[in-house]
């Protein structure tokens, strides 16, 4: 599967890059196909575009017009697709999810974790004949608006992108695919908080930090009975934990998965962003290095030994607003937060250190007593010093 691209910062009603989502096999019980996180796929050729209102297909470097407040009133393509400003003048354009039209094939697209490359090619015609089909519908049509047909002439492709393609990406965006069952099924519930301004819940085992919304693309073209794509959906979340078991594959052994994990059609919506793959995938080099060395199976990895290995390069285990990979602190403040021991959002590591909090901090490490820390230590002195004893 072609994946690319990092996350990106969502502009409000604009959305990030083009993504095609869809759920679902052969079979009709999508929701047991969701709960066997199965086959759920996303497929979408990623449009590199740009706004001239002085022509009308192939486009100049020129700033992109100011975007609508909302896309049900946009007389313009916004109202098709999200449009997103880029440097240079150029914008992502991205599937709408207020359009009842959609740069997505759901449904068509079902069959691609199991189909020949061949099948795949052929697929990625017929995706890029009804993106362009949808584009010159709305420039063209006569059954539309007059004015909403010239705005969209305003917009082309860029004519420095994809040169040997005519402009037009060269690959497909597989946003979604088969995934293994694995020791543990992340699902939407691990990346919530227990409680309004909560954390998520705190996974001991957790080998990366991540964050972004839950979200869906159509599974469906429509909705039965309705005109609405079926599927459609966003929903924030919280900077979560992700557990060392979404990676190993049960029944397997000498296996470690970290981009097609073990989690649901929505669980996976918010793992599949780039910067949470590459964590995971330091975290699988880690593990099976650790495994070899030990003579052990990977699901048999130490993880203590694999999150003290993470931590010394600067990986990230749990999210904290105040402090971040580098700081004498940072270690032993990881271990503590995914232990509970640290439950809020901040360190507060210039603060005064509370013989009552140290105490606390030794026993979840499960450090021997000592005597209550020396006036003037701050909470951040403290942590390094409990790391230098707990690593060793």
């Amino acid at each position: 599967m072609d994946i690319s691209d990092s996350v990106r910062r969502t502009q409000p009603l604009l959305g990030t890059f083009v993504e095609i989502a869809a759920a679902g096999a052969e079979r009709g019980d999508l929701q047991q196909v969701i709960d066997e996180a199965f086959a759920a796929v996303a497929q979408v050729h990623r449009l590199m575009s740009f706004h001239d209102p002085h022509s009308d297909v192939s486009l100049l470097n020129r700033e992109a017009s100011t975007r609508p407040p909302a896309p049900q009133r946009a007389r313009n393509l916004g109202r098709i697709l999200v449009l997103t400003a880029m440097p240079n003048g150029k914008t992502d354009a991205n599937n709408q999810h207020a359009a009842f039209l959609s740069t997505d094939l759901p449904e068509e697209n079902w069959p691609w974790p199991t189909s020949s490359w061949d099948w795949r090619d052929r697929f990625a015609k017929r995706l890029r004949d009804y993106t362009l089909g949808l584009l010159w519908f709305c420039q063209n049509d006569p059954e539309l608006p007059e004015d909403f047909r010239i705005a969209c002439s305003e917009w082309g492709f860029a004519r420095d992108e994809f040169e040997d393609n005519g402009n037009f990406p060269r690959q497909v965006y597989v946003r979604e695919g088969r995934r293994i069952v694995g020791e543990y099924l992340f699902t939407a519930h691990d990346a919530l908080p227990v409680e309004k301004g909560k954390r998520a819940p705190l996974h001991r085992d957790s080998i990366a930090a991540s964050h972004y919304s839950l979200d869906s693309h159509g599974v469906r073209k429509r909705e039965p009975g309705r005109p609405h794509l079926d599927g459609m959906f966003s929903w924030g979340t919280m900077p979560y934990t992700i557990p060392y078991g979404v990676m190993v594959p049960k029944n397997v052994e000498g296996l470690l998965v970290p981009v097609a994990v073990s989690a649901t059609h929505v669980g996976l919506s918010t793992l599949r962003m780039e910067p949470c793959w590459m964590a995971l995938g330091e975290a699988a080099g880690s593990a099976a290095h650790l495994a070899v060395a030990a003579g052990v199976v990977p699901r048999q990895v130490n993880i203590g030994a694999l999150q003290r290995e993470l931590l010394n390069r600067g990986a990230v285990l749990i999210y904290f607003r105040d402090l971040a990979p580098g700081s004498p602190a940072f270690e032993a403040a990881e271990i503590l937060g995914l232990r509970g021991a640290l439950d809020e959002w901040t360190v507060q590591p210039q603060a005064p250190i509370d013989a009552a909090v140290a105490k606390a901090w030794r026993v979840a490490l499960a450090l021997p007593a000592e005597p209550v820390p020396a006036a003037g230590t701050t909470r951040g002195e403290y942590l390094a010093q409990l790391w230098k004893e707990w690593a060793q």
